[in-house]
């Protein structure tokens, strides 16, 4: 049974749109966030505005093998 991309990392929210492989044995996969509303980091409320979008390249564990890492874009 196939998984959808919305429940391949079983993250809420969270989309992978893409995979492609850095070298033989590493796997980046790109993700992107569902929610529009995110927490204020320094007064606390709930916004949907979205000031800049940076991405972060995050190592995870590995799996079958390859060593994986993840493209998430942070707010």
């Amino acid at each position: 049974m196939l998984c959808s991309s919305t429940q391949l990392l079983d993250l809420p929210d969270v989309l992978v749109v893409r995979a492609s492989e850095l070298l033989p044995n590493q796997l980046c996969l790109y993700l992107e966030l569902l929610k529009t509303e995110a927490t204020c980091p320094q007064c606390q409320t709930l916004t949907q505005e979205v000031n800049q979008v940076r991405s972060v390249l995050i190592r995870d564990l590995s799996a079958f093998g390859q060593q994986i890492y993840l493209h998430v874009p942070r707010r």
